[in-house]
């Protein structure tokens, strides 16, 4: 099986594309989102990513910048994007990501996330 760069898996969870980084997330990735809840093992992941998207689906999501950086092993993606409500209220976002692979397999995610 061909994999994705891991640059292109990290920049698809940042960027809200959940579905497509399912497949490379091993059964004990964590997801810590600092300053707030840590998700535990894959199951928890997908439900939590699964959640995001569902309430992502009635919002503009419009990203300003990607900027992904290539660590090896490890890969860090910052992002500013604007979020539009139906109603018309925007919201801004900055958020810094960084994902930890073993192999092909995401084992670890840690996200900054500040609003602007």
């Amino acid at each position: 099986m061909e994999y994705l760069p891991l640059t292109q898996v990290a920049r698809a969870f940042s960027t809200h594309d959940f579905e497509a980084v399912i497949e490379r997330m091993s059964v004990t990735l964590t997801w810590d989102l600092v300053g707030g809840r840590t998700y535990t093992g894959k199951d928890e992941v997908v439900a939590a990513c699964r959640e995001s998207a569902d309430y992502l689906s009635d919002i503009t999501s419009t990203f300003e910048s990607v900027r992904v950086v290539d660590g090896g092993s490890t890969v860090v993606v910052d992002t500013r994007a604007s979020y539009t409500e139906d109603d018309g209220s925007v919201s801004r976002v900055a958020s810094c990501d960084i994902y930890d692979f073993e192999g092909e397999l995401l084992t670890k995610i840690t996200s900054y996330t500040v609003e602007l």
